[in-house]
């Protein structure tokens, strides 16, 4: 392809192996393109019969490279016959070889260059649209989603959840140019409940509150189990009297949760709704049911938030559990989990990868207790971050030391080491070896893994690590004022990593430092933020041991 478009361009001049190629291959500047190509020149160089030609098209658009293997010396013998040098039709044959790879017929490879065509022009021009129809596409398809989520991301398009006010049935653009999720990716709700929604929206505009939710919606439809679904899936975060927490709060004494509350609302509503009409002396003015009393707002469990968000809409939308932990993943790993893996794929290529030590971070997202054959406890233990995920395998001591984290809903820092597993030898392999003089070790890995070596909770990770935090003051801002506020910040984050403040004159360019016994703190988003906001420079004396 890169010869193909440098000669295109004229970078680069248009040969031929043989001159007679010439006749099928001017049209495409004697690159072979396409199937049909193959199967014309196979003809003219070695005399194949079009049978023969077709055969040898047919192993390349299915990839049977034995096919085509059973054909090289009917094109060799023909081809020499004809006079053509062996070593040129070696070349060529390899050539093809390498192309069967990704040959296609002329009609099919004109169709998706037409499609490519205009999908790059939608891209281009309509980016918000293109990938609404792309995602709509891959529904269902997690990993596909999250790889065009992380692609709006770089062309600025955000990627919102679902909302009753804003989504659509599936991927759609919102007045803004957003992305919006559609209310058909949440489970739990059905088509017909989300057809509902709709509506009811489209016939009487949007909905203001969750009670006009209630009394709009057909009941019928828009059962329990969708409202809850919708609800903590976000789709009622922009209603600011309530958050995803106030669907459970008990408000009765009969156990009953405000999302009961409202069930039974709306079914009171609708009810009297429809024997207000059906009334002589009533319409629907007449109906006056009586609201359910709106529950404190509660402060809501961010980690149960997004669990139960990753749980509705397959992935993490309004954040990721990390997020709160970026500090710590900046400072204390050394790289990501899909880095780590690569590593390890790479590791029998790359010796220099072979017991090199790895600190990563990630959300345990699935566990699994199992048994082996002879009947020993093991477990399987998914980790999650930013780049992807990765599923450890953990026996005998591994095992008893870190399933306790296999249930943890908190995010863990890991220390990893890449070790070598050895061939598995029997009882006569290994009688063999030692005669030989040899141990085990003495043979080639059949494959590296990362193994826990030792785990952390991320919380736990900067007051355990960081001894001391060093920041840079200009003299020209210590001014009382800020001075006290800074006795506030620090008073609020105490700790044990020791606070040492170096105060520079920006004229002289002298400097003093100054640290006190009093002020340890531990380093927290809020007094980082404190010193970001101001411009202020800072460094940390740290030391990882695990």
């Amino acid at each position: 392809i890169p010869d193909f478009v440098a000669r295109k361009k004229g970078e680069k001049k248009i040969e031929y192996d043989l001159p007679e190629m010439e006749k099928y291959l001017k049209g495409t500047y004697g690159v072979t393109v396409y199937q049909e190509q193959v199967m014309l020149l196979s003809q003219l160089l070695a005399g194949f019969s079009k049978g023969k030609a077709d055969k040898l098209r047919k192993a390349m658009g299915k990839k049977q490279i034995k096919v085509m293997e059973g054909l090289r010396e009917e094109f060799f013998a023909g081809g020499v016959e004809r006079g053509h040098p062996k070593e040129i039709l070696d070349k060529i044959w390899n050539d093809w070889r390498a192309f069967a790879a990704y040959a296609f017929n002329k009609s099919h490879a004109t169709c998706y260059a037409w499609v490519g065509y205009q999908t790059a022009y939608l891209k281009a021009h309509y980016p918000a649209a293109y990938y609404a129809a792309v995602m709509t596409n891959a529904q269902g398809d997690i990993a596909e989603i999250t790889k065009l989520m992380d692609d709006c991301k770089k062309h600025g398009i955000q990627v919102l959840g679902p909302d009753v006010n804003e989504s659509r049935t599936n991927f759609s653009v919102d007045r803004e140019g957003n992305v919006r999720f559609g209310m058909a990716g949440v489970k739990g709700i059905g088509a017909n409940a989300v057809d509902s929604i709709i509506k009811a929206r489209e016939e009487s505009g949007r909905f203001t509150d969750i009670f006009d939710f209630m009394e709009r919606t057909d009941s019928s439809v828009v059962n329990k189990k969708g409202i809850e679904s919708l609800a903590y899936a976000g789709a009622f975060d922009s209603f600011t009297e309530i958050n995803r927490g106030s669907f459970a709060i008990e408000t009765g004494s009969r156990d009953e949760t405000f999302l009961d509350s409202l069930i039974h609302y709306g079914n009171l509503y609708q009810r009297d709704r429809e024997t207000a009409s059906n009334s002589l002396f009533g319409g629907e003015n007449a109906v006056q049911t009586a609201r359910p009393p709106l529950p404190v707002v509660p402060e809501l469990n961010r980690m149960e938030m997004l669990r139960r968000e990753k749980e509705l809409v397959g992935m993490y939308l309004s954040s990721h559990p990390l997020d709160m932990y970026r500090f710590e993943i900046k400072q204390f790993t050394n790289c990501t989990l899909a880095e780590m893996k690569e590593m390890g794929d790479e590791a029998l290529a790359k010796p220099e990868y072979q017991g090199k030590e790895c600190f990563v971070a990630g959300l345990v997202t699935a566990f699994e207790k199992r048994q082996t054959k002879t009947g020993k406890d093991f477990c399987r233990m998914t980790l999650e971050d930013y780049s992807g995920s990765y599923t450890f395998a953990l026996f005998g001591k591994d095992y008893e030391a870190f399933m306790q984290y296999g249930e943890c809903q908190h995010p863990l820092l890991l220390k990893v080491k890449l070790v070598a597993r050895m061939p598995y030898l029997k009882e006569d392999e290994k009688a063999k070896l030692r005669q030989e003089g040899k141990s085990i070790r003495d043979l080639k890995p059949v494959s590296v893994e990362p193994k826990i070596m030792s785990v952390m909770l991320m919380s736990n990770t900067s007051e355990s690590f960081i001894r001391s935090m060093v920041v840079r003051i200009p003299l020209d801002m210590a001014t009382p004022t800020f001075c006290k506020e800074l006795c506030r910040r620090l008073r609020a984050s105490k700790g044990k990593a020791v606070f040492t403040v170096i105060a520079v004159d920006p004229e002289t360019k002298l400097s003093v430092e100054l640290f006190s016994r009093k002020y340890k703190v531990e380093v927290t988003s809020d007094l980082l933020a404190f010193f970001d906001e101001r411009g202020i420079q800072y460094h940390f004396v740290q030391e990882i041991k695990m």
